[in-house]
């Protein structure tokens, strides 16, 4: 929880070796430890790959629970996989996840952009978010509007530009 205020990568490390000791005391079939190893690895290593495999071990142990494939869906779209990352968001909406959850998902992917901007294909995520998991439409507006003025527009997705084109003329 102090890193999610924080966003203090000294936060992040504790949480992840607190986790790592709480594991290695009574071993947990809950998915929070791969969760937070993933997170580690994107935010100190940019690993997605590294990510990935805990993001796997996540579903292997949890299909059901949103965390993971929020998790996957904002993997796929910093690789600019704005298809799969649709996909798992469609998987993850539909289900119970807390009330907590999108904000919690809403506020790591809008740090992330703040500190690479360039990564612009994450405003769809941002976008895709409040459109469907916070019914926010103004915010959802202002999101897809951030994505498709983007320079790097001809990379994305035609599947999301059209997405958020529709959106965007029935808001």
């Amino acid at each position: 929880a102090r890193w999610e205020v924080s966003r203090d990568s000294n936060d992040l490390q504790n949480s992840i070796d607190w986790i790592v000791k709480y594991d290695k005391i009574k071993p947990a079939e809950n998915i929070h430890i791969l969760l937070m190893r993933a997170i580690g690895y994107f935010v100190f290593s940019r690993d997605i790959d590294a990510a990935m495999r805990c993001i796997n071990q996540c579903k292997s142990r949890c299909i059901t629970d949103p965390s993971w494939k929020y998790s996957a869906a904002f993997l796929e779209a910093y690789r600019n996989n704005l298809d799969n990352a649709k996909q798992f968001y469609d998987a993850a909406i539909p289900t119970e996840s807390g009330y907590f959850l999108p904000f919690q998902v809403e506020g790591f992917i809008a740090w992330i952009l703040d500190i690479e901007p360039q990564k612009t294909q994450l405003n769809f995520c941002l976008g895709y978010l409040n459109e469907f998991f916070k019914n926010d439409s103004v915010s959802a507006r202002q999101y897809y509007s951030n994505f498709l003025s983007s320079t790097y527009q001809e990379a994305f997705s035609k599947s999301a530009i059209e997405h958020t084109k529709t959106f965007m003329t029935a808001h």
